[in-house]
């Protein structure tokens, strides 16, 4: 999925973090830089200073004529966050080249995207036991990063009422090149689904966190649950068994 470096919800949230105006984001939104990836080689290098002259003449041309010395400070600032953060993705990818498959969703990427598709999908209420967990959306958008797909079972599809209740956070050692670092980690237990209206709550949040990540479109997965549970309405014919769960 996406990356804080190429995360365009984390850039416009740092960008008011760091204090850049209103007319500056636009400004720089205008110039085509919607993350921090971008930015990292928008004057310079990652991995190298900062030539001023030159960054003078790239603030200049993107914030106009107008620019104001807090903007082209913070302006800097952002270059600099863009480049280091850049390199530390890249040292990560070095490092650890299965990265992309443990790599959890951004906070505020994940907020936004799950905005979004509140609004899209009118009609759906995406709350409570229909709300995904964020281990689930984690574990779609790995799937996602890492082009690899694999079978999410029911269980496995928790909700996030479900996280916030039944999650636990245990404390594990790691060695991350010479040091020895404790770290936490959180774990989700598997949710309940001996029921038939808990397997299909367990799909259908399967069904928001694929159309979370736009790997699979909520209508038809949808239309796939439906046809799947449609055995279970169906009458067996005479000398065989109901379809079951």
């Amino acid at each position: 999925m996406t990356s804080i470096v190429a995360s365009e919800a984390h850039f416009r949230k740092r960008c008011q973090e760091t204090g850049l105006s209103d007319r500056g984001l636009a400004a720089v939104i205008a110039s085509g830089y919607s993350n921090l990836g971008q930015l990292a080689f928008a004057s310079g290098q990652p991995g190298q200073p900062l030539n001023e002259a030159d960054f003078q003449r790239f603030g200049q041309n993107v914030l106009g004529g107008l620019a104001t010395m807090a903007d082209m400070s913070t302006l800097k600032r952002l270059v600099f966050e863009g480049q280091t953060m850049l390199l530390a993705q890249l040292r990560d990818q070095v490092v650890n080249p299965d990265a992309a498959s443990t790599r959890k969703l951004p906070a505020v990427e994940r907020s936004t995207k799950m905005q979004n598709l509140k609004a899209r999908l009118a009609g759906v209420v995406i709350e409570k036991a229909l709300e995904p967990s964020y281990a689930l959306l984690d574990a779609v958008a790995q799937q996602w990063e890492s082009k690899q797909l694999a079978y999410l079972s029911p269980e496995k599809c928790t909700s996030r009422e479900w996280e916030i209740t039944m999650s636990k956070t245990a404390k594990q050692l790691s060695i991350d090149t010479d040091k020895l670092l404790v770290k936490s980690e959180q774990s989700v237990p598997d949710q309940q689904v001996s029921t038939e209206m808990q397997v299909y709550e367990a799909l259908r949040r399967r069904g928001i966190a694929l159309a979370f990540t736009d790997s699979l479109s909520w209508e038809v997965h949808e239309r796939y649950l439906q046809r799947l549970f449609q055995h279970l309405r169906n009458d067996a014919p005479e000398g065989y068994t109901k379809t079951t769960l």
